[in-house]
């Protein structure tokens, strides 16, 4: 009996499918951002509206006791949060809190800060979402196109589960590995410090209203050069991208490994993807490779992230 595997045709086109979904996943990060810049912009309007005196807003302006109606500033975004946090925004949230009571400048930090808990919050929603469907479309595409047995179809349901969980500890590398959730507040928290390190630069020149439209948030070439809060979230935005293709094929790759395992499969070559990079089509050339040696490649742990590289099984010997 001839037993059916997938074939590198196949593979080229599942590529093309994954690049499609990787796309429509980027919009959806980068329409969180933008919608966070617009945010920020408005906050640090409101504030500059508040508090400038002559036009101009300074350190200085900004040193009195917090009163109750300085908080209706923070008030505005504190209730814009969903009512169920986990515990990386719970913690985040109550620390702009207790920012907030320090000084009216503290009050506007904490501002800023639940503007981008809710734009991280949203962002984790989408990959964990984008976990899950990689998961699910990948045991569909293995189920599709291998002769499984029901013990096998079964096997792959049941890891599929566990892999799509955000805390999934992966066979393909024995290093420590940060899970992606900590990755991402962390990120969060970069975001921050670079968002309030540009507000304080600007209150030590004395910020006007100009300043805000033109060297805070531009939007002409030239500013976006500069570093300004725009710049910063498009690269919290780039970074999450990254984060979020590479978690995806790093779980389909697992899920793939727990294939040929159950199929016994003993070699496998390297598929590029289209415009694979030097080092990618290197390991291409390279193939085949032995499954179960710790040597053979697999993508994305040993080639870089992003890749969308995929693994074939192959008949051929070394």
């Amino acid at each position: 009996m001839v037993i059916t595997m997938t074939t590198v045709k196949q593979e080229k086109q599942r590529i093309n499918q994954l690049l499609s979904r990787d796309a429509k996943t980027d919009e959806n990060i980068d329409e969180i951002y933008n919608e966070a810049v617009d945010r920020l912009r408005s906050v640090v309007n409101q504030a500059f509206d508040k508090y400038a005196v002559d036009g101009v807003l300074v350190p200085a302006n900004l040193h009195k006791k917090v009163t109750r109606s300085d908080m209706l500033l923070l008030k505005r975004q504190y209730e814009k949060l969903p009512d169920e946090l986990e515990l990386p925004e719970i913690e985040r949230r109550d620390n702009y809190l207790a920012v907030s009571q320090t000084s009216q400048r503290g009050l506007i930090t904490a501002t800023l800060g639940m503007v981008l808990i809710l734009a991280t919050h949203k962002v984790v929603s989408v990959i964990k979402k984008n976990n899950q469907t990689a998961v699910n479309d990948e045991v569909h595409y293995i189920q599709q196109n291998n002769d499984l047995s029901k013990t096998q179809r079964k096997r792959i349901r049941t890891k599929a589960k566990k892999i799509e969980q955000p805390d999934y500890e992966f066979t393909a590398n024995d290093d420590p590995r940060v899970p992606w959730l900590d990755r991402i507040w962390l990120d969060h928290d970069q975001m921050m410090n670079r968002v309030d390190n540009d507000i304080n630069d600007m209150l030590k020149q004395g910020m006007r209203a100009e300043d805000i439209a033109d060297k805070l948030f531009p939007e002409n070439a030239e500013s976006m050069r500069q570093d300004n809060i725009p710049k910063v979230l498009r690269n919290a935005s780039v970074s999450a991208k990254r984060l979020a293709r590479t978690e995806a094929a790093t779980r389909e790759d697992e899920l793939a490994e727990d294939s040929f395992k159950s199929q016994k499969v003993k070699y496998y070559d390297w598929v590029t993807e289209p415009g694979a990079c030097k080092k990618c089509l290197a390991i291409e050339a390279a193939g085949p490779y032995k499954f179960g040696d710790p040597d053979s490649p697999r993508p994305p742990v040993d080639s870089h992230p992003n890749c969308r590289c995929r693994r074939v099984p192959t008949e051929e010997t070394e």
